[in-house]
C-alpha cells in the first residue's frame, strides 16, 4: 500500500472516530455528557467539544486544514485519554490512544510529504 493510501485510510479512520464521538455529544447522549460533569466542566463544554470534533473530522480532508485538524484533535484526545485513564477502566482509553496515534501519524506523514515536494 502506498504512503498516500495509508495516509488517506488513517485520515478516514480518525475522521470516523471523531465524527462518531462528536455526533454523540451533539445528540445530547446523557452518558457522554456525564464525563464533563465528572471533570468539573460546564455543561456547554460537551457541545463545544462535539462541534470541534465534527469540524476537525471534516477538516482532515481539506489540504490546508489537515495539520490544524490533526493537532486540534490530538489536543482533545489527550483530554479524552486523561478522563478514561483516571475515571474509567483503562481499557476504555484504547480508542483515545488509537486516535491519538493516528493524529501523530497524520501530522508526521503530512509534514514529511510536504517537505519532500
Amino acid at each position: 500500500m502506498t504512503s498516500s493510501k495509508t495516509l488517506f485510510f488513517a485520515k478516514l479512520l480518525l475522521s470516523l472516530i471523531l465524527l462518531g464521538a462528536g455526533a454523540a455529544k451533539l445528540m445530547v447522549m446523557p452518558d457522554v455528557h456525564l464525563s464533563f460533569a465528572v471533570l468539573g466542566l460546564p455543561s456547554w463544554s460537551g457541545y463545544l467539544i462535539g462541534f470541534i470534533e465534527v469540524i476537525t473530522s471534516i477538516g482532515l480532508f481539506i489540504r490546508v486544514a489537515t495539520n490544524l485538524s490533526a493537532f486540534t484533535s490530538g489536543f482533545i484526545l489527550v483530554g479524552a485519554f486523561y478522563y478514561h485513564a483516571v475515571h474509567t477502566p483503562i481499557i476504555e482509553a484504547a480508542t483515545a490512544i488509537l486516535a491519538l496515534m493516528l493524529c501523530f501519524y497524520i501530522l508526521f506523514k503530512n509534514n514529511f510529504s510536504q517537505s519532500i515536494r
